[in-house]
């Protein structure tokens, strides 16, 4: 990540919290839904609770959401396991990934170009 720049927030703590209930659930016999512990990131546009939500704009620095967005409540309650949250372009407004806030995401291919779109960090 640190040559790319794809995540930006990374909920190390909240993954592992997530997973242990997975694995409990498992070792029950129990599903958890579809996504059961799948891990999946998500752009840093969706509010998800006690995560800073940015949106690669600077006035949104400091903001920590106090509830889940409707998709995060459902890819939660089917299971997945969140991990992190990743790049994008300032208020989505660009064709490539890049803000004064986390910089810009680059190809993997080719660290010398963009990831391109509004969720570079997340192609």
């Amino acid at each position: 990540n640190e040559a790319v720049n794809a995540v930006v927030t990374l909920d190390r703590e909240g993954a592992r919290a997530r997973a242990k209930k997975v694995d409990e659930a498992q070792a029950r016999g129990d599903a958890l839904g579809p996504l059961h512990g799948v891990p999946f990131t998500l752009k840093d546009t969706h509010e998800t609770l006690g995560m800073k939500t940015t949106v690669g704009f600077p006035p949104f620095a400091d903001y920590v959401a106090r509830k889940d967005s409707p998709v995060v409540l459902r890819l939660k309650a089917a299971g997945g396991v969140l991990v992190g949250k990743t790049n994008v372009a300032t208020m989505l407004g660009d064709w490539q990934s890049n803000n004064p806030l986390f910089g810009r995401t680059s190809n993997p291919w080719d660290l010398s170009r963009t990831a391109g779109g509004s969720s570079g960090g997340a192609a």
